[in-house]
């Protein structure tokens, strides 16, 4: 910048609070006790208007709404979670409970035996998160799934 505009900036910046002084009565025949009771006075003035009272109220009422509604979105996010963490957890205590009973009644006389009650029980799963998801669908949307019957057994071509 040139001398020019820095020395006009700083007369203006002067001017501004030499104009803010006197708006605010700042002379000094006035004590601060004085000063500091007419801007209480003013600021009391202002905080008991009944606009302020009623911009006040609906932005209390505003806030203490949305602090409900997130306060109830967040419980509710949190009983989910525990309703998920323990369905999860009784997921796995059934299925331990499921296996323990079929190695103690039955036991296995081979890996092969293992490994096919494992492929059946997965395979279970399937079918009832099938019949699930269906039952769901058609509950919530009306629609349903079926193939046509078939008139004959097929046999998988041969290769």
């Amino acid at each position: 910048m040139t001398e020019a505009t820095v020395n006009q900036a700083e007369t203006s910046s002067k001017n501004v609070v030499v104009s803010l002084v006197k708006d605010r009565n700042f002379d000094q025949g006035k004590h601060l006790i004085q000063i500091l009771e007419e801007e209480g006075l003013q600021l009391f003035n202002l905080l008991s208007a009944e606009e302020t009272a009623d911009a006040y109220q609906k932005a209390g009422a505003a806030t203490w709404t949305l602090i409900k509604k997130v306060g109830l979105i967040i419980f509710f996010s949190l009983l989910l979670v525990a309703a998920l963490v323990i369905w999860i957890l009784g997921i796995g205590f059934q299925l331990g409970f499921y296996a323990r009973q079929k190695l103690e009644g039955n036991p296995p006389e081979s890996v092969v035996d293992i490994v096919i009650d494992f492929y059946a029980f997965i395979g279970r799963l399937f079918v009832k998160g099938y019949e699930w998801a269906a039952a769901f669908i058609k509950k919530t949307l009306g629609w349903t799934f079926e193939l046509p019957a078939s008139e004959g057994k097929s046999t998988p071509p041969e290769g």
